[in-house]
């Protein structure tokens, strides 16, 4: 049914007085592009390049912008227009020159500027955050209102859903949220070769500012503004959970205006400093290469911290700044080694060691200071950055060797072992004043470990080919940074310490490339298969009353199951013509080509599913398509109370998540020119 139909019918039963618990309405799935779900992009970037010899200078810069919105399943029966709205850009401009001071020294200098923005919010009323939570009252005379929606007066207002709790009535999306943050840096690299040295050196500076504004709750500020028109803003915002740095604390006119800036305060901008300096020496002797190297790394987060964590002191409802102190800065030495040399003279052998440090994401270091003491104030679950974050370190080791086959083909063999040291992990301070608070901490520690081959035949009549395979094992004693959610949650100070698969834990993956070129066309076959992911086996949680939370228990080890295997085939057909003298280029791309249904596994990507944010499989049966509780006692009762095997099938549906799936056969037909002046 469309959208029109639903309402429609909706309002016949209403006319008819037809019970709730009897209004289930057959829907089906439909194949197709799916509602509100689109991305509108335009990307600029340019180059100027002049040559002075020995002296070359270039400037240049790039630019995206973004207006895209996701499908999402509760939204897909009666309230499609309501998906997230989305809007991003980011551009970079640099200046770069590169001088060869003699036959040789030379070095590169760069100086950079970049910006992100990012703005996700209700697509009708977008940044007129008042409305979220406004009915046919229209309280601020506007004309911006939700006349399905409960009134004002509600403060907290339940959001119902169709079907016995199954999707989404209409109202609008619950939360507004506007990032912004640029870098501006300076690096300097100089190279030199003396006699069988090559000396590297250089340095880099990054200058970072990060501003936030995250209302979780604007659709309470109608029933605020409603019940009391003279309330401080500044409350009426902290009591929607505002959280907001380098942005004001409240908008007075309820529009947010993403160049409003504040950098006055706890709550300016923050800006966290981040700096490395490297030296190297590539030794060439005759039947060996060394590679030696140093790195220093530097982060500041430049920001504040408690001076006792497990005292956070509050005044006036706001931090007592007289309780925080400067953070300090964090600083790492690695060192690197790699040597290299023939054993004969088809076969090579190489090794590696070395420390690496990785900077903690940006987004655990900080928390806008008012949002903090007003959780901790009404003792509310809270998740609280640390500016004192140290870096991530990992010591990696890798051996292998490469092999010539005859003239025109050969492969490489590749052991590694990686030891990941520092993770970030949410911990609860348990006993702190004046309440418990979970805080990003240091502390997960992973290993991965495996085999890699790699054989390639260049081109032999007229066919390539590239054939990969790596054997896996990635284990640890947590995969995320949120991963200890539930156990923070309900106060608990024990943590899992026992090493268990990663998330990211996929024993095989292989890929095999076939590219065949004639005079005038090509054909081009890839072929990728990989093992399952794992997952932790957990009963089956209620999602009709959305009561997952706290009946998907887990009923064995930390990710002691694994998703089935997985395999993909694109083939793409090119064929050159001539044009006016220009090349034109004619393809076919097959997405998917036989139409392989896996289930989605792409690990911690942004995009989320349905039922969790890692994989498209419910943890209850392991599959994408069932997550097994119609079958239950419980389930049973649901569907003969609410209209047999029609409230069955509708459950069925919206389980079914197109966003559980991978990328479906999908077929392309493009054009691309070249112009050569």
């Amino acid at each position: 049914f469309t959208t029109e139909e639903i309402l429609y019918q909706t309002a016949v039963m209403d006319s008819l007085g037809i019970p709730a618990g009897e209004r289930i309405l057959p829907v089906r799935m439909q194949g197709g592009p799916l509602p509100n779900n689109y991305l509108d992009r335009w990307n600029v970037n340019g180059n100027l390049l002049f040559d002075l010899n020995p002296v070359r200078i270039k400037i240049g810069g790039n630019g995206t912008m973004d207006d895209w919105s996701q499908y999402g399943q509760a939204n897909s029966l009666v309230n499609s227009a309501r998906n997230w709205k989305n809007e991003d850009y980011n551009y970079s401009v640099y200046g770069k020159i590169s001088h060869t001071i003699n036959a040789n020294t030379f070095y590169e200098g760069t100086a950079y500027f970049s910006e992100f923005k990012q703005e996700t919010g209700d697509p009708i009323f977008w940044r007129n955050v008042a409305d979220y939570g406004d009915d046919a009252t229209d309280f601020n005379q506007n004309g911006l209102f939700t006349a399905e929606m409960p009134g004002p007066s509600v403060i907290g207002y339940s959001r119902p859903r169709l079907g016995q709790g199954i999707f989404n009535p209409i109202r609008p999306q619950t939360q507004y949220i506007l990032d912004r943050s640029s870098v501006l840096g300076l690096k300097l690299d100089l190279t030199r070769q003396q006699k069988n040295h090559e000396l590297k050196g250089g340095f880099e500076y990054r200058y970072n500012t990060l501003r936030r504004f995250y209302m979780t709750r604007p659709w309470a500020l109608a029933a605020i503004f409603t019940n009391d028109p003279t309330i401080d803003p500044r409350l009426a915002y902290r009591s929607a959970y505002t959280e907001s740095f380098g942005f004001p604390q409240y908008f007075s006119d309820n529009l947010v205006d993403p160049s409003a800036t504040s950098d006055e305060g706890l709550d300016g901008a923050k800006h966290p400093i981040l700096s490395s300096f490297y030296v190297q020496d590539k030794i060439e002797l005759a039947d060996l290469v060394l590679n030696l190297g140093l790195r220093w790394d530097y982060m500041n987060a430049n920001d504040y911290r408690p001076l006792d964590p497990y005292n956070i002191r509050i005044k006036d409802g706001l931090m007592d700044e007289d309780y925080l102190e400067e953070t300090d800065a964090h600083m790492s030495i690695s060192p690197r080694l790699g040597i290299s040399f023939p054993v004969t003279d088809k076969t090579v052998f190489h090794a590696q060691f070395g420390k690496f440090t990785q900077q903690p994401e940006l987004q655990f270091l900080y928390t806008g200071w008012s949002n903090m003491a007003a959780q901790l104030s009404q003792g509310n679950q809270v998740q609280v950055g640390n500016p004192d974050l140290e870096p991530v370190t990992t010591t990696a080791y890798e051996v292998g060797i490469g092999q010539q086959l005859g003239l025109n083909s050969s492969f490489s063999l590749t052991a590694y072992y990686k030891e990941i040291k520092d993770l970030v992990v949410l911990k609860n301070r348990v006993n702190a004043t004046p309440v418990t608070y979970a805080q990003f901490q240091n502390g997960d520690y992973g290993t991965v470990k495996g085999l890699s081959f790699t054989y390639r035949l260049r081109r032999t009549q007229r066919l390539s080919a590239n054939v990969n395979y790596t054997l896996q094992w990635a284990s640890g004693t947590g995969s995320t940074s949120d991963g200890n959610f539930y156990i923070t949650w309900i106060g608990n100070e024990y943590y899992p310490i026992f090493v268990a698969p990663l998330d990211y834990d996929q024993r095989h993956t292989a890929s095999i490339n076939l590219d065949y070129r004639a005079d005038t066309w090509g054909a081009n076959l890839l072929t990728t298969l990989g093992s399952g992911f794992p997952y932790t086996p957990k009963r089956i949680g209620d999602t009709v009353y959305a009561a997952r939370f706290s009946t998907a228990f887990p009923i064995a080890g930390t990710n002691s199951a694994y998703t089935q295997w997985t395999y993909n085939m694109d083939l793409r057909l090119d064929k050159d013509f001539t044009l006016g003298g220009q090349r034109l280029n004619v393809y076919l791309w097959v997405v998917n080509l036989l139409g392989t249904k896996n289930p989605y596994t792409r690990k911690n990507d942004a995009i989320f599913t349905e039922n969790n944010n890692t994989s498209g499989i419910y943890e209850a049966t392991g599959r994408p398509d069932d997550n097994g509780w119609l079958s239950t006692p419980d389930g049973q009762n649901w569907v003969n109370a609410n209209g047999g095997e029609r409230a069955a099938a509708m459950y069925r549906t919206f389980i079914n998540s197109p966003l559980n799936w991978e990328t479906p056969r999908q077929v392309r037909l493009g054009v691309r020119f070249e112009l050569n002046p």
